[in-house]
């Protein structure tokens, strides 16, 4: 089952990470898909918690929503 989400504690129960990215250029979308392991995957969850301006605390949460997903 393939899911997309932009809410963290969602994405957090999976058991696979990958991270979707778009790009216009020249008028043209491209999408670029990165799977993600490790600290990527507390990255990118305290991204979606906090935005851009990722803290000790969104990535703290993120260790804790990761864990429990486990």
């Amino acid at each position: 089952m393939l899911c997309v989400t932009h809410l963290a504690p969602i994405a957090a129960r999976a058991g696979h990470h990958v991270r979707v990215t778009k790009t216009v250029r020249a008028g043209r979308s491209r999408v670029a898909l990165e799977g993600l392991a490790g600290d990527a995957r507390v990255e990118e969850i305290a991204r979606m918690l906090a935005g851009e301006r990722v803290t000790d605390t969104a990535r703290g949460h993120a260790r804790e929503l990761l864990g429990d997903a486990g």
